[in-house]
């Protein structure tokens, strides 16, 4: 993951003329253990356009890809 921040970064500075911090600092870092813990990680990123207020359904947010398995 460093690496890839690093290069959008550095990419980012330069194409913009941004000087400064790019990426946020993160220190929450785990595990996923298990199915349940997988299952809530998901659920949160799915959920999270529709906490925002950027859309209603998670389903109608562009940036987000997910196939819903029956």
């Amino acid at each position: 993951m460093h690496s890839i921040k690093s290069y959008s970064a550095n990419r980012i500075q330069r194409t913009s003329d941004k000087i400064g911090n790019i990426w946020l600092e993160e220190k929450y870092d785990r595990i996923i253990r298990n199915d349940d813990e997988m299952f809530e990680e998901i659920s949160y990123i799915i959920n999270n356009p529709v906490k925002a207020g950027l859309t209603e359904k998670p389903e109608s947010y562009k940036w987000l890809y997910y196939k819903i398995v029956e």
